[in-house]
Parts: structure tokens; sequence; C-alpha cells
């Protein structure tokens, strides 16, 4: 009976980084501004005040950062991917009801930073890593696809999602 090759499950940590780097895309990405009409319109929010979000955003990030790398080391990638989804999941609801800038800023510009630094680039690829020897940036690259397949299909659904039910939806 000939050896069947076995399926390798570090391929499930990189289809698992390929998805969070989808949700990461509508953070690192312009789809924010698809949102500066609406929020214009409801709030009267310029696109400054808006935009100025994105810089906050990295900030935080660039932050955190120091101190996710000994997390890391202490705990694994698994558990800051599960606090960071959950964040970010919190911040994806919190987002929606918002009524003024500060709100928007703390919830977009810091909550949802810090769920995306949980489970952005350094912690996906240290979990890739982690799996992966000979076929590593193959891997990396892989998940790394996420962000752009996500930035082309997620703009067009966006604006339906915004033309047919509102921003907030």
């Amino acid at each position: 009976i000939p050896n069947k090759p076995r399926y390798f499950y570090g391929w499930n940590i990189v289809i698992a980084s390929f998805l969070a780097h989808i949700a990461y895309a509508e953070h690192n990405s312009s789809l924010l501004g698809l949102f500066f009409s609406p929020l214009k319109e409801e709030f009267g929010w310029n696109r400054t005040s808006v935009s100025a979000v994105q810089s906050i955003a990295r900030v935080v990030e660039g932050l955190i950062a120091p101190f996710l790398g000994p997390l890391i080391d202490r705990y694994g990638p698994r558990p800051l991917m599960v606090i960071g989804g959950v964040a970010t999941g919190f911040a994806f609801l919190s987002v929606t009801q918002v009524t003024t800038l500060w709100q928007f800023y703390l919830v977009r510009g810091i909550l949802m930073a810090v769920g995306f630094a949980f489970m952005g680039y350094l912690v996906t690829s240290t979990a890739i890593s982690n799996w992966f020897v000979r076929h590593r940036g193959r891997a990396i690259a892989f998940a790394s696809t996420g962000t752009s397949s996500a930035n082309m299909a997620l703009a067009p659904i966006t604006v339906w999602i915004i033309l047919t039910w509102g921003w907030r939806s």
C-alpha cells in the first residue's frame, strides 16, 4: 500500500490568517473613503476629521507593537488572535452606534486598532512561521493576499450596502 500524503494542518493556519487579513483590509485600506459622504450627511464631519481616524489607528498600532512581540513569545499567536477577533467584532458593532467624533475616534481609531493589532501581520506571520519551514515564504504570501483580495471585493460590496441599508449596516 503506497503512503498516501497526509494533509498538513499548517494550511489551516494559512487560511485563518488569510481570513484575518481580509478583515484587516477594512482597517488598513481605502474603504474608509466610502464613508466620507454618509458621515458628512449625518454628522457634518469633513473629510479631514474622518480621515484623522486612520492616523490615530496607526499611532495606536505603533505603540502596541513593542508590547505585542513579548505577548506572542509568552502566550503564542492563538489567544492573541481570539482577543483581537473579539475586540474587533465589538468595535465593528460599536462603530454603528457612534454619534460624536470623539466616539468615532475611540471606537474606530483605538479599540479597532487594538483588535487588529492583535490579529494583524505580526501575529499571523508568527503563527505561520511556527508551522512552516520549507514553504514559509509561500504560506505567508498566500495569507497576505487576503488584504488585496478584500480591497478588490469589499469596495463594491460596501458601496452596495451603504446605498441599500445605510452606513451603519
